[in-house]
């Protein structure tokens, strides 16, 4: 091999340790980042979920009581 082919592979054999630590850091980061934001999304779909339920359910009550308060009014 050439000296100029073993200079440019020395080359990119320091400049890959030198930015490896930051790259990796930063796709720590980022991973960390979406798994969070993931995380975030899912509670707040859950609670719309639990919301829609609730919801639901009041408004099935509500109605049994209408019901029932009809009932006991016309006897």
């Amino acid at each position: 091999m050439s000296k100029e082919g073993q200079n440019a592979i020395e080359n990119a054999n320091s400049t890959l340790v030198e930015f490896s630590p930051p790259i990796a850091k930063s796709m720590l980061f980022q991973a960390t980042s979406q798994a969070l934001s993931n995380a975030s999304h899912n509670a707040t779909k859950k609670q719309q979920e639990t919301n829609i339920t609730t919801q639901a359910a009041t408004n099935n009550s509500v109605s049994l009581l209408h019901v029932m308060g009809a009932k006991a009014i016309t006897g």
